[in-house]
């Protein structure tokens, strides 16, 4: 992992030294990188996932909150709804945890674990936070 490098850069940044900082990528690229699921690939619904854990989860534990912002649904057939605009979604072959999300035109891994999830942005490895919020009376 990379988390003494991260820390010295934000000691710098404390410091008034902020290049280290400015360096870093945006999440730690180097940590489980053969266990995660992939970017590039078949990014499709098939329909014989409708059984999985995952895709079984996912949409009976819609909507979620994506870093917060609720209005994340994943519908059956592939179909994504978000605050942001139509995506399309589904899971990682050989990754039982693991779904694709893409909406925006941009490509996101999502793995899954209870009623949380952690969402990878492929272009940058951002990482954002989900949580369901089924069943939530949230603020209109």
């Amino acid at each position: 992992a990379d988390v003494v490098p991260r820390l010295r850069a934000a000691a710098g940044f404390l410091a008034g030294q902020a290049d280290a900082l400015r360096q870093l990528t945006a999440a730690d690229t180097t940590t489980h990188a053969a266990a995660r699921p992939p970017c590039a690939g078949a990014r499709e619904w098939n329909g014989a996932d409708e059984a999985a854990p995952a895709v079984r989860a996912a949409v009976e534990r819609s909507p979620w909150s994506w870093g917060g912002v609720p209005g994340f649904v994943f519908e059956a057939g592939g179909r994504l709804s978000t605050p942001w605009g139509p995506g399309q979604w589904g899971l990682h072959r050989g990754f039982e945890a693991a779904l694709f999300a893409d909406f925006i035109g941009t490509a996101h891994n999502i793995e899954l674990s209870a009623g949380i999830a952690v969402a990878t942005r492929c272009a940058d490895d951002n990482i954002v936070l989900m949580r369901s919020v089924k069943g939530l009376d949230l603020p209109k």
